[in-house]
């Protein structure tokens, strides 16, 4: 088994891997390799880390990344941080206007029952809500009818009709 193989299973299962080195570091217990070459943090401390800090050393070694190791790099996310894997996979899956060239092709949503626009205002929750204005000129503005939103999808009649705002 190889040495990335083995700290994704042990991360995965909560064991030590087979070999492996334990230490403990303020209370908490990491499994090295060899000594002192990695220090693995918990998920809830690897969290916190800001963006800002290295942002730029880390993209250059994501692009530097051959298949092999981009795929144990996501298996060890997978045990090591499930939920920020969800997180990273939903964020990146491809918009459905990424299907489409953008102009004629662009879909839209709107209501099927009453033809009004339709769009998320995050501000106000994750539910669908009828709205008037545009998205560009941000007088987009959701309004109640007597009726939920049903969704269907058209070809866009201009700006975007997705809102979050």
């Amino acid at each position: 088994m190889n040495p990335i193989t083995r700290v994704i299973a042990a991360t995965i299962e909560g064991r030590d891997g087979q070999g492996a080195d334990v230490n403990q570091q303020g209370g908490v217990t990491m499994t090295t390799i060899a000594a002192d070459r990695w220090h693995i943090p918990r998920p809830v401390d690897a969290a916190c880390v800001p963006a800002g800090a290295g942002q730029a050393d880390r993209v250059a070694r994501i692009a530097a990344l051959d298949g092999a190791r981009m795929a144990d790099g996501l298996a060890f996310l997978a045990g090591y941080a499930p939920g920020v894997f969800d997180a990273v996979l939903t964020a990146t899956e491809p918009c459905l206007d990424d299907l489409f060239p953008s102009g004629d092709d662009a879909l839209e949503p709107y209501c099927t029952q009453c033809g009004a626009k339709a769009g998320v205002f995050i501000a106000r929750g994750s539910d669908w809500r009828h709205y008037a204005g545009d998205a560009e000129d941000r007088s987009a503005a959701p309004f109640e009818a007597d009726h939920a939103p049903v969704i269907g999808w058209r070809p866009a009649g201009g700006r975007p009709g997705f809102v979050a705002i």
